[in-house]
């Protein structure tokens, strides 16, 4: 059982497991992830992050994959065409180097550092605080975050790479990981088109209804089922 075609498609190419045996069975997502209104303001008084200023939330652990430092690229841009703009990120610290690139491109003075939040609730008032989730990872065998914002109702702009744009679809703003001027730009079409991004926020809705536990839980059960030759449970 894997979590997406992307995932499958991994395990075939580097095992000797056959597709036929490989049943893909997306994850589900928690009831926390939901569009919460006051969350907005109370999240970023919290942080020291000015209501007005526009924010874009990046999710990530401290694996090299999380591509962060086209996001340092991409903000350097950004902040020559959006006034007051914060990056918000939560998770692992940067690594040395990307530390030393934000001081190097001159950013380092817009990204707010949160740490981990292992709270859903507090995570998701996070996503509802922000204005984009920013995903540009090289890889991912499903990828959480885009999901989440989805729910959240925070438009997405992530990498074209094969899990994201499987569980993203055309709910989100998708480009080349390797491209910082083009994730720049699909950036900004978000913060500055208010219609793309309601237009966002209505597909993301919709797309992440599709991701629940209980059906996780019935597909499961049938490869169980399956594998124990349809036998009643004991």
């Amino acid at each position: 059982i894997v979590n997406s075609l992307a995932t499958k498609a991994t395990l075939e190419r580097h095992t000797r497991v056959r597709g036929d045996q490989i049943v893909v069975v997306p994850y589900g997502l928690s009831e926390a992830f939901r569009s919460i209104q006051a969350s907005r303001a109370v999240r970023r008084v919290a942080a020291g992050v000015p209501e007005h200023s526009p924010v874009i939330l990046q999710v990530a652990t401290g694996a090299r994959y999380k591509n962060t430092k086209a996001i340092l690229h991409a903000l350097a841009i950004l902040r020559t065409r959006i006034r007051d703009l914060r990056l918000v990120r939560i998770g692992a610290p940067l690594f040395a180097d990307e530390s030393d690139l934000a001081r190097k491109l001159d950013v380092h003075d817009s990204i707010t550092y949160l740490g981990v939040i292992h709270d859903d609730r507090r995570l998701a008032e996070w996503y509802n605080a922000a204005d984009a989730l920013v995903f540009p990872s090289l890889w991912e065998g499903f990828g959480w975050p885009p999901l989440e914002a989805m729910a959240c109702g925070t438009p997405v702009v992530a990498s074209n790479v094969a899990a994201i744009a499987e569980v993203v679809g055309d709910a989100g703003l998708l480009v080349p990981p390797d491209d910082a001027a083009a994730l720049a730009d699909a950036t900004e079409r978000v913060l500055t088109d208010r219609a793309l991004a309601a237009s966002l926020t209505r597909m993301g809705f919709e797309r992440a209804r599709r991701y629940t536990w209980a059906s996780a839980a019935r597909l499961t059960a049938a490869v169980y089922g399956e594998v124990l030759g349809s036998r009643p449970w004991r």
